[in-house]
């Protein structure tokens, strides 16, 4: 089981989108701008657009997403591809004159 972690305080779970294409995960987020935003002095989250990617091995699948008190979490697993067993390849026996 593995995790990706992002803090994203200020921003609500409409604003996020997660996309897999092949082993390419993207995680974007638009924040919704208010209309009549004020004139910040001072203002300790800087909400923006943003666009991240991760390239995942090829075994690793998605297994869900929570977006849980700013922290947007995304579970990964593993899977192991089968072990193949080794396989007895019989050797046939050819006369010289027919080979």
């Amino acid at each position: 089981h593995y995790r990706i972690t992002l803090a994203l305080a200020g921003f609500r779970q409409e604003d996020l989108d997660i996309q897999l294409e092949g082993t390419r995960l993207t995680v974007k987020g638009t924040p919704e701008q208010p209309e009549n935003e004020p004139k910040w002095l001072h203002q300790g989250l800087v909400m923006q657009p943003f666009s991240l990617s991760f390239t995942l091995a090829e075994n690793m699948e998605v297994s869900g997403a929570t977006f849980t008190n700013g922290l947007l979490h995304i579970d990964l697993t593993r899977n192991e591809p089968e072990t193949i067993a080794p396989q007895r390849i019989a050797i046939n026996e050819r006369s010289a004159l027919n080979s």
